[in-house]
């Protein structure tokens, strides 16, 4: 029978070209949750089936197939998708300077700092900098090398004078020697 289907003819069949849609009756287009129109082909939660809101804007269905994105502040586009002055909350910290890209930002970190927002302190002691057998101790922007006796510097790496503090006891002069 025309518009029915199966073995006993108890099925029916949609009307040609419904998409998202069942039937009860020979050749309906019964639309199935969140879509519409006479062939079920509009999606009418274009928010929650694509999400298309960036940058946590909020998402309002408008009508089959339409949708409108609230940006928050710092943004604009049809999808919150333009950063726009992203630096005015000044987003990156530890002396890092703010850049605007189209995405939105990007923090330039300062000496000892990374991650997005320049909170990470790096441990400068990782690629053991200090010479000569010194303690390398990180610090919060930065780093000190704990240096043995016989050397100075940054790093260790200054041949300290000993004769400085006249170690010499009843001699007539102190020769220094490279460590010692």
């Amino acid at each position: 029978m025309y518009g029915w289907q199966g073995d006993y003819c108890d099925q029916c069949s949609s009307h040609p070209g419904c998409v998202h849609g069942s039937c009860v009756e020979a050749w309906q287009c019964l639309c199935d949750t969140n879509y519409g129109g006479q062939l079920c082909d509009k999606d009418l939660n274009m928010c929650g089936t694509w999400q298309p809101c960036l940058n946590e804007g909020t998402c309002s269905n408008t009508g089959p197939d339409k949708y409108h994105c609230s940006c928050p502040d710092g943004f604009s586009g049809v999808n919150c998708q333009s950063a726009d002055n992203a630096c005015l909350s000044n987003p990156c910290v530890n002396a890092g300077r703010c850049v605007e890209i189209s995405q939105g930002f990007e923090c330039r970190c300062s000496p000892g700092w990374t991650g997005p927002s320049c909170s990470i302190n790096v441990d400068e002691c990782l690629v053991n900098p200090c010479g000569h057998g010194g303690t390398c101790q990180d610090l919060v922007n930065g780093l000190k090398c704990i240096c043995p006796p016989q050397w100075v510097g940054k790093t260790c790496l200054i041949d300290a004078n000993e004769c400085n503090d006249d170690p010499c006891v009843n001699a007539n002069s102190c020769r220094n020697l490279i460590g010692g």
